[in-house]
């Protein structure tokens, strides 16, 4: 029997795996899959604290435990990542700007010390997020950086009128079709605090948007990593994955990267 909408399906961000797992406790099947989005930290450049300072933005990126912050979000969130890209992206590079298994701590603080600008900044996080935010406080600390945590006001959509923004916010971008050009897209976005990219990376960008093909993936990978490497806009912390758990009796998972479960396909046996 086909079903489709009937089905509930209990979707999270959760960790890569491509195999179902079984809950022999309700007899259950938990799909875990990949998202092209990615969470992480976005620098607030119009701030004084970030304003034309690239090395700090570095720092944090050295200065991130990205494991400990994955486990903040349960067993299955995600993998670490420090790429503007998702992994799922054609041109996504298998080499780091940043380390992913743990922070560099000496480097962060090399960069860090002489541009602290004060040494407090503020991080905005929609509630539910407040293990991950306490995680992010801790790992900054070493650098001399200290991080108020404050929950995005329910006064309007995104900020108060008076609410001054805020140094960090925890947001997450990714792809809305296979191609890089999707994700750098985000970074010209008003709600995404545009401009974030740096002018010398511009035209980069639009000499990128001209290619096609294995050329293209090649070139959004280099810029993704120079700019990263070089004036970072964001810190990167892990790609997202989706979670599905379905009865026992649910066959027939199909999961498109970029629309989700396929539930026409779904069925009962």
């Amino acid at each position: 029997m086909r079903v489709a909408g009937s089905l509930a399906l209990i979707v999270a961000g959760l960790s890569l795996g491509a195999a179902a797992w079984a809950r022999p406790d309700t007899d259950a099947r938990l799909y875990v899959r990949p998202r092209p989005v990615v969470l992480g930290l976005l620098f607030n450049d119009q701030n004084p604290l970030f304003a034309n300072n690239p090395d700090l933005e570095r720092a944090i990126n050295f200065a991130l435990d990205r494991p400990a912050l994955i486990r903040t979000r349960g067993r299955y969130a995600g993998h670490p990542t420090a790429r503007i890209m998702p992994p799922t992206l054609p041109g996504y590079g298998t080499r780091s700007p940043y380390p992913l298994d743990a922070p560099q701590l000496t480097t962060a603080q090399t960069l860090a010390a002489g541009n602290l600008r004060g040494g407090k900044a503020t991080l905005e996080i929609n509630y539910g997020f407040q293990g991950l935010a306490e995680e992010v406080k801790r790992d900054l600390a070493p650098i001399g950086l200290d991080v108020a945590v404050r929950l995005i006001p329910r006064c309007a959509t995104y900020r108060c009128a008076n609410e001054p923004p805020a140094d960090m916010d925890l947001t997450a971008w990714g792809a809305d079709y296979p191609d890089p050009a999707s994700v750098f897209a985000s970074f010209d976005r008003p709600w995404f605090g545009s401009p974030q990219l740096l002018p010398r990376f511009r035209a980069r960008l639009a000499a990128a948007l001209r290619l096609s093909g294995s050329s293209r993936a090649r070139v959004f990978s280099q810029l993704d990593s120079d700019v990263m490497s070089q004036a970072p806009p964001v810190a990167p912390i892990m790609a997202l994955n989706a979670a599905m758990l379905v009865s026992a009796r649910t066959h027939c998972f199909h999961w498109n990267l970029y629309y989700g479960v396929d539930l026409s396909a779904l069925c009962i046996r």
